[in-house]
């Protein structure tokens, strides 16, 4: 079907939502969307003729980093993730990621509009919280609000750009009921942090960071020792993380603790609007 030239594209308001039909496997209810509109402005549209959206957000309320989340597969596709990238570039996104599983038979679509692979991830599994006690002792305590800017300077010393939270993130997830933090202190900060999610007997390990210069003394076993030690307490019986395929250095220390790979990976596509930057932090 050829596209029109002159196809009208509108921001999609919470007006529209009583005559949008939202998928069936959409993540969105009409409530949920009319939200999701109001805190991410400027990043979903819909076709008027046909009814045909995208919706779009700032990533983990980054807002140098816009995704799409959710859209249609019908003919006007293509012309709504181009305006979704165009209304990034000027709200000043550095990249756009597509926040979805793309499929093996989907991938020249999305290349078809500039995406491309920015980075893999790899699912870890463990069946109970048992482990072995990690040798080092170190203090570990429960993170408080007042740590959130050392927290957020550990990140930007430990992960690469793509991986690190923005303060509104942060501090959403430390509030969240069925999350924890904890931290490792330092003299001059925080020497390292973990984070834990969980939801029933499923337990997730978000995060985990450690000092660049605090490395390959224990410090990291710790940490995730006592992640397991909350989750246990917390009723989890399956633990599972994600990390980057490339994560070599971290990877090691979640087998000894008995996590294994589920054989999952997600390959995540973005579309760089700047330069794109370095994976290393």
């Amino acid at each position: 079907m050829t596209v029109p030239p002159d196809l009208d594209l509108e921001p999609l308001k919470s007006s529209h939502l009583g005559s949008l039909r939202l998928f069936l496997s959409s993540r969105f209810s009409r409530d949920t969307l009319t939200k999701h509109l109001a805190t991410n402005p400027g990043l979903s549209w819909r076709v008027p003729s046909n009814g045909q959206y995208v919706v779009g957000a700032f990533w983990r309320r980054r807002p140098d980093i816009a995704s799409i989340v959710e859209i249609d597969s019908g003919p006007f596709r293509d012309r709504l993730l181009q305006h979704v990238v165009g209304a990034a570039r000027t709200l000043g996104c550095e990249l756009v990621v597509a926040e979805l599983g793309i499929e093996p038979h989907q991938v020249a679509s999305w290349d078809a509009v500039g995406f491309e692979p920015v980075d893999t991830i790899v699912e870890y599994e463990k069946r109970g919280t048992e482990y072995d006690p990690p040798a080092l002792e170190v203090p570990i305590r429960r993170y408080d609000p007042t740590e959130l800017r050392p927290v957020l300077d550990l990140e930007h010393r430990s992960f690469p750009w793509l991986w690190r939270n923005s303060t509104s993130e942060l501090a959403h997830y430390a509030e969240a009921a069925e999350s924890e933090m904890w931290v490792a202190p330092a003299p001059n900060g925080i020497a390292g942090y973990v984070g834990v999610t969980v939801r029933g007997s499923h337990g997730h390990l978000d995060r985990l960071a450690v000092e660049p210069g605090a490395r390959r003394r224990g410090l990291g076993s710790a940490l995730v020792g006592r992640a397991l030690d909350r989750l246990a307490a917390r009723g989890a019986r399956r633990v599972t993380l994600t990390t980057q395929l490339d994560n070599l250095r971290a990877q090691p220390l979640y087998h000894c603790f008995g996590f294994r790979t589920t054989g999952k990976q997600l390959t995540i596509y973005g579309r760089w609007l700047a330069r794109p930057r370095d994976r290393t932090p």
